[in-house]
C-alpha cells in the first residue's frame, strides 16, 4: 500500500513542480492554484504515509483518551443498600498501559472503566439486571 502512496506523491510533486515552471504566464493565477493544491495533497499523502509506516512497524500507539477527557467508573455501594452507579472523573494523566484519575492510576482494561457515557450506561443497566436490580 505505502508504494502506491509513494507514486502517488511522486506524480503530485512532479505535476506541482512543472505547474510552477509557468507561474509568470498565468494571468488567472489557476496554475499556481492548481500548483498549490497538488503542493497540499502531496504534502496530506506524505503524512498519511508516515502514520501507515508507523502502523506496520507496531509504533503507532492509539490511548483510549487524553488528559481532560471524562472517563466513567462503575462503583458499587453496600451501605445502607446495595447499588451500582457511574462516577465521572476527569483524566489527570495518561501512559501507554493506564489512564490517571481521582489520583489514581487504572489499567486501560480494569473492568469497571469506561471511555464514553453510553458503553458505561450499557454496562451499568447489564450489571443491574445481573444482580437483579
Amino acid at each position: 500500500m505505502s508504494v502506491a502512496l509513494e507514486e502517488k506523491i511522486n506524480r503530485l510533486r512532479a505535476a506541482e513542480k512543472r505547474l510552477r515552471k509557468h507561474l509568470s504566464e498565468d494571468e488567472f493565477g489557476v496554475v499556481r492554484r492548481t500548483a498549490e493544491g497538488f503542493g497540499q495533497e502531496a504534502d496530506w499523502l506524505e503524512e498519511l504515509k508516515r502514520y501507515r509506516d508507523l502502523e506496520e512497524q507496531g509504533r503507532l500507539l492509539v490511548l483510549p483518551c487524553k488528559v481532560g477527557d471524562t472517563v466513567y467508573e462503575i462503583l458499587e455501594e453496600t451501605v445502607p443498600n446495595h447499588y451500582f452507579y457511574i462516577s465521572e472523573h476527569k483524566v489527570q494523566d495518561v501512559s501507554v498501559k493506564a489512564v490517571k484519575y481521582a489520583d489514581e492510576w487504572e489499567p486501560y482494561d480494569y473492568e469497571n472503566l469506561y471511555f464514553t457515557r453510553e458503553e458505561a450506561e450499557a454496562a451499568l443497566e447489564k450489571r443491574r439486571k445481573d444482580n437483579g436490580f
